[in-house]
């Protein structure tokens, strides 16, 4: 048996259950590129990133089971002030935020706990 542990980095279960030290895990970054509506994907990789392009819309998901997470960074570095677009059903930990500043990134969290909508929570975290 053989687990992935990283890109092109196949290793025997035993060593990847105990990898020693000076190594750390890794992952690719789903880059949806310049967009304003997209579909979160929970079978894409744990690290994604889009830039805005008008209002952030991610307001659906695929792939949803519990116990898979990701996080994006919404890079608005470059725009004016958007608005958030979210989908209903995700609910969130803290404040659901409705707009982000003019240069600004930050960062939506989501956790599935079953495979339905309603099963998505969010954090969200904001550059100050």
């Amino acid at each position: 048996n053989t687990v992935n542990i990283g890109a092109d980095h196949d290793s025997s279960l035993d060593n990847a259950l105990s990898l020693g030290s000076g190594v750390a895990m890794e992952t690719a970054v789903k880059n949806y590129g310049s967009v304003t509506s997209f579909t979160v994907d929970f079978d894409a990789e744990p690290l994604q990133k889009m830039t805005t392009a008008g209002t952030v819309a991610p307001t659906v998901s695929a792939n949803r089971a519990a116990g898979r997470s990701v996080v994006i960074l919404i890079d608005n570095s470059a725009g004016a002030q958007r608005s958030y677009t979210l989908n209903s059903s995700w609910k969130f930990i803290g404040e659901k935020p409705s707009a982000i500043a003019s240069g600004k990134v930050a960062i939506l969290s989501l956790t599935c706990f079953g495979t339905a909508e309603t099963d998505v929570i969010c954090s969200y975290g904001v550059q100050d």
